[in-house]
């Protein structure tokens, strides 16, 4: 989970980067099972409803592809998995550089934020555990 700012925005994501690819294939591996497909939807839907997006960010660079459906952004991710390309993927939430003016109210709204993200971190994250891509660890 991020904070991230340039002169135009500032945002809030999870983001898994291109090298993250054992995080990226054991999710796509993982929502093969129709159950977690459909716990993953719900989160998906539950967060797109406070305001956030979903990127794909191909590498080599190329343009970012934006999704406001989580089933959309979960077909393209699908797709770059087959055809084995590289990209990185967020979901995110940006904002204007004033929103949000004073120290206290940021702080307060930013671990709001993160505590909307942690459900979809603990559904995407990796473990030994909840391993569906490196069978046999």
């Amino acid at each position: 989970m991020q904070i991230g700012l340039n002169s135009d925005y500032w945002w809030i994501n999870l983001y898994i980067d291109k090298k993250g690819w054992i995080e990226q294939y054991n999710l796509i591996e993982k929502i093969k099972d129709l159950y977690f497909e459909s716990e993953f939807y719900q989160l998906l839907d539950s967060i797109a409803e406070e305001g956030y997006e979903f990127y794909i960010y191909p590498y080599p660079y190329e343009d970012s592809l934006i999704f406001t459906d989580g089933r959309d952004f979960v077909k393209t991710m699908r797709e770059f998995k087959n055809s084995k390309k590289s990209c990185s993927i967020s979901i995110e939430k940006t904002h204007k550089p004033n929103d949000i003016n004073n120290n206290h109210s940021i702080l307060n709204y930013l671990k709001g934020e993160f505590a909307k993200l942690l459900p979809l971190y603990n559904f995407i994250s990796w473990h030994p555990k909840k391993n569906h891509y490196l069978i046999g660890l």
